[in-house]
C-alpha cells in the first residue's frame, strides 16, 4: 500500500521510474511525474545513516575506547555496504545468496 511504498522510499530513495512503469497500480499510486500521491513530500533518511548514528550513541554510552570505536566503524560500514547491495530496487543489481555469503563482512 502507499504507507508501506512510503517508508521503502524514505529509506532507500525514490523508485526507479522503470519499476514504477511495470506496476500494475501505477495510475492509482504515483502521478505523472513518478511521485507517490498523498504525500507533498518525502524526506529521504538513509536507513543506513540512523543505523550508525544509532550504534555511535551507544558505543558512547558503554563508553568504548577509541580503537573499539574505530573497529565498530568499520563493520558498520561492512554491515551498510552489504545491506545497500541486498535492498536494491532492481532485482538485476541486487546481491545473490550466494554474493552475500561471499562478502567481505564474513571474512571478519
Amino acid at each position: 500500500d502507499r504507507f508501506h511504498l512510503h517508508e521503502f522510499i524514505s529509506k532507500l530513495g525514490p523508485l526507479p521510474n522503470s519499476l514504477v512503469d511495470q506496476s500494475r497500480k501505477k495510475y492509482i499510486l504515483f502521478t505523472n511525474k513518478y511521485l507517490l500521491k498523498g504525500f507533498k513530500n518525502i524526506e529521504y533518511k538513509p536507513y543506513f545513516d540512523t543505523i550508525k548514528k544509532h550504534v555511535q550513541q551507544q558505543s558512547y554510552y558503554i563508553k568504548a575506547t577509541e580503537i573499539e570505536r574505530n573497529e565498530l566503524n568499520q563493520k558498520l560500514d561492512l554491515i551498510n555496504s552489504l545491506m545497500f547491495r541486498m535492498l536494491q530496487y532492481d532485482p538485476t543489481q541486487r546481491y545473490t545468496a550466494e554474493q552475500c555469503l561471499a562478502d567481505p563482512l564474513f571474512e571478519l
